[in-house]
């Protein structure tokens, strides 16, 4: 058996073409590519995305639950004050009546000498006394009837 030339070569015969020499022969090749590009593990990014978008919309839908709720609350004290302002206020008109009276009997007990000056006094005050209160009880009503429209947005109320 004779020895075999090896495959190798020292000269530099890459572009020369001969169908009988086997290094000097090219062999046709198919190269096809494919490129795909997609994230496998991406850190858990698009979860936690999600998650704080979540997070968000409950945070917008408690600030409306809390908003609706100081709303009501609003409303419900605007409404107990204005009903306590409007019993005050006939209370208030009651007093003013009743020291109206006290002051006419008064006054006519003086004048017919069965009174003195003193007690003339004392109803005097008393009626300046519950005129007083019963402006100060009109004045809580208008300020309550003004905090119901407030709280509702309405303009008039009767």
């Amino acid at each position: 058996m004779a020895p075999t030339k090896p495959m190798l070569s020292e000269d530099f015969t890459f572009f020369e073409f001969d169908k009988n020499n086997p290094q000097k022969q090219w062999y046709t090749i198919s190269l096809i590519g494919l490129s795909i590009n997609m994230p496998i593990f991406d850190g858990l990014q698009r979860h936690q995305k999600i998650s704080q978008a979540q997070l968000n919309l409950q945070k917008v839908k408690n600030a409306q639950f809390l908003l609706e709720q100081a709303a009501q609350l609003e409303l419900k004290s605007a409404l107990v004050q204005f009903e306590n302002a409007r019993r005050s206020l006939t209370t208030q008109e009651q007093n003013i009546a009743l020291a109206e009276e006290v002051f006419e009997v008064s006054q006519k007990k003086f004048n017919n000498g069965l009174g003195n000056n003193l007690e003339l006094v004392n109803a005097e005050t008393s009626l300046k006394e519950a005129q007083n209160n019963y402006f100060n009880a009109l004045y809580d009503y208008l300020i309550a009837r003004t905090d119901i429209q407030k709280s509702t947005g309405i303009s008039t109320l009767k």
